[in-house]
């Protein structure tokens, strides 16, 4: 830690504070005392009034301030969060050699180290603690995709069929009917983290099941009323066995896949049918998913969906992140409840691997601590489905997209020869110097006096810009839908025409090239015979 002086409270000596000081100052430029005046009432050295007002502090405190000055440090904190807006946040490495390069292109005195051409990290934990606004803030990953499509057009158009939904049907005060269904996958592996460990060792182990786990996919689903239906488990394999479901929650549903251990159009609308239809309330059925094909490619679920008065709401593409209630609230802790619980079997279990066997009490730990109404509740809450308010979500959600190239203000240089100045402001007076400046050194000093510290940041590390790729093709871009609507499922129904057309006449293209008579054979022998008879 870099030192920070603490001024003792009961020391004789200095008995002024930094408040005192500045009114002193303030008082005598505005001549209402006298330097020897304001000496003797703030009780303060005369030379130590007389050097404060010469010379302009870097610092609010004591001692030496930053070597950037209190101007351009602000300009350097707008320029980190502006990256961080833009959705490319500095670490502390990048930061400490941004204001290397600052303070060079600068030409301030600054004490980095130059040959690696880094600022010091004493130097990041007093910049730090000098702009509060600052934080060290673990960082989340954003594709591409989901920075371009979650725009406010998208969103805005979801809130209205959910709206129009709601209102039709009367389903202001009817949490119980407003439904949210999604999966996610499961490794059936323990994970590493952080221990405790010998100080200094080197390699620091920690035993797991495999290099790679099973991949298993759970499939929940909850109502805005708090209420979770009991969890359905997809396995990869043809063959069910008992012992796949020993252990799990009451009620739950073990289907299996033979491709693989994700959901399938044909497993999605089983679960429909088995798991959901039995368990709704009466009446109008919101159910709020995504767009995979799972959900909404399959005519039958959707005719079977608009007979059982359920409508199917798909959310906007890639924002499934801020408008998916169990993305937001319960799948992250579900998942680490669930990693606890396997570090735990492996502990008291060592040497042997979790199987589909091992599963079922598994998940069931993790499932009754986090399957509660106040995640559930909290998932609706957050999205701003139900209750529904449109302006949950906050800005910073769409700051990557509404971003707005702001031009370069004027901004303050503080030179190398230790002149004051402001450009683009009011020039303060500059403090004498009797040194020879370099001729290089002059170029220098005047091509840093046409730049603003904001364009240098600009130069030293321009924000970098997305641009929202513009795609020629036949394709309408998603967005929010009502699958079970009668439009949505002419359309389908077209489309899934058109396809087995296109694949009937694929066949018969196919059979018609690879077709060979059979007597094909015999009348090309029977033609090289003839030839070799003309030939004799």
């Amino acid at each position: 830690m870099p030192t920070q002086y603490k001024r003792k409270a009961n020391l004789s000596r200095h008995p002024w504070t930094k408040h005192n000081l500045d009114e002193a100052i303030s008082k005598v430029k505005n001549k209402t005392l006298s330097l020897g005046e304001a000496s003797r009432f703030y009780k303060i050295p005369k030379t130590t009034l007389f050097r404060n007002m010469k010379v302009m502090k870097k610092s609010d405190g004591f001692g030496p301030g930053a070597c950037l000055g209190k101007e351009n440090e602000i300009l350097l904190v707008e320029h980190i969060i502006n990256m961080d807006e833009a959705g490319f946040s500095l670490n502390r490495k990048k930061v400490r050699r941004l204001a290397y390069e600052f303070a060079e292109n600068l030409g301030l005195a600054h004490r980095f180290n130059k040959e690696e051409q880094i600022a010091g990290y004493s130097w990041f934990q007093s910049f730090m603690r000098r702009n509060p606004s600052l934080s060290i803030r673990h960082s989340a990953g954003l594709s591409i995709s989901r920075a371009q499509n979650l725009t406010r057009e998208s969103v805005n158009g979801f809130y209205d069929l959910l709206f129009n939904e709601i209102e039709k049907f009367n389903l202001q005060d009817k949490p119980e009917n407003i439904w949210n269904c999604d999966e996610s996958g499961l490794q059936l592996i323990n994970s590493t983290g952080e221990v405790v460990a010998k100080k200094g060792k080197k390699n620091v182990n920690q035993i797991t099941t495999g290099e790679r786990g099973e991949t298993v996919t759970i499939l929940a689903c909850c109502s805005a009323e708090g209420r979770f239906l009991p969890p359905t488990m997809i396995l990869k394999g043809k063959n069910m066995k008992a012992e796949f479901s020993d252990g799990l929650p009451p009620g739950s549903r073990v289907f299996m896949n033979p491709k693989s251990g994700y959901v399938t159009g044909q497993i999605f609308l089983r679960w429909f049918e088995e798991v959901f239809l039995p368990r709704k309330v009466k009446g109008r059925n919101i159910l709020i998913l995504d767009g995979h094909v799972s959900h909404c490619g399959s005519l039958k679920l959707l005719d079977r969906a608009a007979a059982e008065n359920v409508t199917l709401l798909c959310l906007p593409p890639h924002t499934i992140h801020v408008l998916q209630p169990l993305d937001t609230s319960f799948f992250q802790p579900f998942k680490y409840q669930f990693r606890v619980t396997a570090d735990a079997w492996i502990f008291s279990h060592p040497g042997r691997n979790i199987t589909r066997y091992q599963l079922g009490p598994l998940v069931r730990e993790a499932w009754l601590k986090t399957a509660t109404a106040k995640n559930a509740v909290n998932g609706f809450r957050t999205t701003g489905i139900y209750p529904l308010h449109r302006q949950t979500l906050r800005d910073d959600h769409f700051a990557i997209v509404d971003k707005i190239k702001k031009e370069p203000s004027a901004g303050k240089v503080i030179p190398a020869d230790g002149a004051a100045k402001v450009i683009g402001a009011q020039q303060l007076a500059p403090v004498k110097t009797q040194k020879v400046v370099p001729e290089e050194v002059k170029i220098k000093m005047e091509e840093i006096e046409n730049k603003t510290s904001e364009k240098l940041l600009q130069e030293i590390a321009p924000i970098p810009e997305i641009n929202i790729a513009v795609k020629k093709s036949n394709r309408t871009r998603g967005k929010a839908l009502v699958l079970t609507s009668t439009e949505n499922r002419e359309n389908l129904r077209m489309k899934n025409e058109k396809q087995k057309e296109t694949e009937r006449k694929s066949q018969e293209r196919k059979k018609s090239i690879t077709q060979i008579p059979k007597t094909s054979k015999k009348s090309v022998s029977n033609s090289l015979k003839k030839l070799r008879n003309a030939i004799k």
